[in-house]
């Protein structure tokens, strides 16, 4: 039995948190089972043979699975950009030509969100419909967000891998946007909301 009324019926009792009591049975895990092959590969140009979840999957208004995983493009204005594709199965998943954001002179690409340089890392999160309509999703994402960046990283001659250290450790972190459906994002205004702190010890700064 569940403790907690406001529990679903459904749950995955990975431990006893939500458990009031117990009689007569065993947690048994089983060993997770490995697709023998990719689900999901870098095939569209804009993706650059880069596309990996660093993002989420999640269960749509039906049946269907939805994904927002991460491209990487080294040349592109936006190098980190957070694509979406569907599936009805976890297994075969379908790239939709959006066009909500393009790359280059193309349209039809599956790309929803670039940030204001990158966008990195997404983490998706559906709230569901009894919340504001317009802030339904929320996505974590990192990126620089301030009122320089704009000037700072208008310099041509920076190569790419170099405009990130272009930028004060204050104005990157981790931000967050809000969308209604999922596909147009808008960025909060307070990012980033948690700021990057540069220590003498750390290896990823």
């Amino acid at each position: 039995t569940t403790k907690d009324p406001a529990v679903p019926h459904r749950m995955l009792f990975i431990d006893d948190a939500h458990i009031e009591s117990q009689r007569e049975v065993k947690r048994k895990i089983r060993p997770a089972d490995k697709h023998h092959v990719a689900v999901l590969e870098p095939d569209r140009p804009w993706e650059c043979n880069s596309a990996y979840l660093y993002g989420t999957v999640l269960r749509d208004d039906g049946d269907g699975w939805r994904m927002w995983y991460q491209t990487y493009d080294q040349n592109a204005r936006h190098q980190y950009a957070i694509a979406y594709a569907t599936s009805d199965d976890l297994i075969h998943w379908q790239k939709p030509a959006l066009g909500h954001y393009s790359w280059g002179y193309r349209t039809d690409t599956n790309m929803v969100f670039g940030g204001n340089r990158w966008a990195a890392s997404p983490s998706v999160i559906d709230h569901g419909p009894q919340v504001d309509p317009e802030r339904r999703f929320a996505m974590l994402y990192w990126d620089a967000a301030g009122p320089e960046i704009d000037a700072r990283l208008a310099d041509s001659s920076l190569a790419a891998s170099e405009r990130w250290k272009e930028i004060p450790h204050s104005q990157h972190g981790t931000c967050i946007a809000w969308a209604e459906d999922g596909f147009n994002w808008t960025p909060d205004e307070k990012n980033p909301i948690l700021q990057f702190i540069k220590r003498d010890n750390d290896v990823t700064g």
